[in-house]
């Protein structure tokens, strides 16, 4: 038997074998294959909860108390920026295009940790690298729910 002949069986029942495994494809595959049916069910999860922090985070940028509390924040930095002689007089509240920025940045930021996280666990394993993803997450939060001005939400 040639070489090429052995590989071809072996790559056919490896092909085989892999189809058994795997069962029916396409929307039948998701109800007969319970495993199959919660990792897709997980994977849309995770998009639905992309998009909504997407919204609530572009939906605190049009709030007026977030104008307000921010404005007045900024207003009082501004006081001492003119005290220190450093002033931004380009306001995070008031103009649209440092706004977008704002959401466009979360939403970066949350693209580069998906893209981060699987190399990191490739190098520390899986089991080390979900806590070390935790504590950038927890910091992250941290700066951003104790945000004094916007500014810091960058």
């Amino acid at each position: 038997m040639s070489s090429e002949r052995k590989e071809s069986i072996v790559e056919g029942a490896t092909l085989k074998f892999r189809q058994e495994l795997t069962g029916a494809s396409g929307p039948r595959a998701l109800v007969n294959n319970s495993k199959v049916f919660g990792l897709a069910c997980f994977a849309c999860l995770g998009g639905f909860i992309y998009g909504y922090n997407q919204g609530v985070l572009s939906g605190l940028l049009t709030m007026t108390s977030f104008e307000e509390r921010m404005e007045a924040i900024s207003l009082d930095s501004l006081a001492r920026s003119l005290a220190d002689r450093r002033v931004d007089l380009d306001d995070w509240v008031s103009n649209s295009t440092r706004k977008y920025w704002l959401t466009a940045i979360f939403e970066l930021g949350a693209w580069l940790g998906c893209l981060y996280s699987g190399f990191l666990a490739e190098i520390l394993w899986r089991k080390y690298a979900i806590p070390v993803n935790v504590a950038i997450f927890v910091v992250g939060v941290g700066v951003q729910s104790s945000a004094a001005v916007a500014g810091y939400l960058v």
